[in-house]
């Protein structure tokens, strides 16, 4: 209830003509809509430090239970509150059935940081948390596919040109429990496409993510986007239907991570013994033994390496030793030179 008068408290400002015009100005000029505004019930918190503080108190709602809400925090003196939010784009972030559960809060310039997110509360956690969840539950259940992007105006842009089946993580990274309720949503044969901005990125998240997907069983693809779009700029430029071609032939982690690391080291002796190198970790995260053994056979022959050689490599990839590790890719070296 306190997290449901705090968002009205927001749209309100947004839409005061003093408060929220450089608020409303800086939404319209990222390419959102008054629909997307009113729907997503995006809101603002005004610069003062008692802004928030004062509406609630009028409402006689006990400061204790604010504070636990985290919408506000105590001063150092200990004597009083003030408003955790204040000069920001505000974002309500819903649970599954739609109740406010917390906000995410973005500026409007360089100041630091760029974003806030509510604290840990009782009823919100980071890591079983999406944006726009509640929104793309259904669509994403009818499709047996799910997007999931890297921010909430990512995830705005998504549902303004009609994939409502996106959700964003919040300042956090991919966990095994955001696996298990995308995994609720689009079923045992449903799919996530994990979409980023750029090849690093993309690179980074796919390393990352390999474990938390296979743990959860759960089919992921990767979709990084051209260098220089991020979803809005690419949708807004080519359409939904080039978009969705690109989803189609989105690759899986494994084999987005061999051709994203043949990509950056090539095909030199020295190149092959860091792309084996590099994928040691992916590729021992793989819990189905007969899928790692396919991945290893893709590998061996797309670097025309013998399969035992690289299987022997992925055996020590549990070692985290590094004397053990650079004798193995001396091992590998001397493979190599021979073949």
């Amino acid at each position: 209830r306190i997290n449901h008068l705090a968002m009205e408290f927001f749209q309100d400002r947004l839409r005061a003509p003093q408060d929220g015009r450089k608020a409303m100005n800086y939404l319209i000029g990222r390419g959102m809509t008054r629909k997307i505004i009113d729907e997503y019930q995006l809101g603002y918190a005004p610069s003062r430090w008692d802004g928030l503080l004062n509406y609630l108190g009028n409402k006689k709602v006990p400061m204790a239970l604010v504070a636990k809400s985290g919408l506000v925090v105590p001063r150092k003196s200990g004597n009083g509150y003030y408003d955790r939010f204040r000069d920001r784009v505000i974002f309500p972030i819903s649970d599954l059935n739609g109740r406010i559960i917390g906000f995410g809060g973005r500026v409007m310039g360089d100041e630091l940081p760029k974003y806030l997110n509510s604290p840990e509360t009782i009823i919100y956690s980071k890591r079983h948390s999406l944006y726009g969840l509640d929104k793309a539950r259904q669509p994403a259940r009818a499709s047996g596919n799910i997007y999931l992007v890297e921010g909430d105006f990512d995830a705005l842009s998504m549902h303004h040109y009609g994939l409502y089946n996106t959700v964003a993580t919040l300042g956090t990274a991919l966990t095994a429990e955001h696996v298990q309720l995308l995994k609720g949503i689009v079923g045992q044969g449903g799919r996530a496409i994990l979409v980023y901005d750029s090849d690093q990125a993309g690179i980074k998240a796919a390393r990352r993510s390999i474990g938390v997907f296979e743990q959860g069983f759960l089919d992921a693809r990767i979709l990084v986007l051209p260098e220089g779009y991020d979803p809005d700029s690419f949708l807004r430029e080519h359409g939904p239907e080039d978009f969705f071609q690109k989803a189609d032939n989105a690759l899986g982690l494994l084999p987005f991570l061999i051709t994203s690391a043949i990509q950056d080291h090539g095909l030199s002796i020295e190149g092959k013994v860091k792309v084996v190198s590099e994928m040691q970790e992916p590729l021992a995260a793989v819990q189905d033994a007969v899928a790692r053994s396919l991945y290893i056979k893709q590998l061996s022959e797309r670097l025309q390496i013998d399969e035992t050689t690289i299987m022997d490599q992925i055996r020590l990839a549990v070692d985290r030793n590094q004397g053990l590790v650079s004798t193995a890719n001396s091992g590998l070296r001397s493979a190599l030179m021979e073949h």
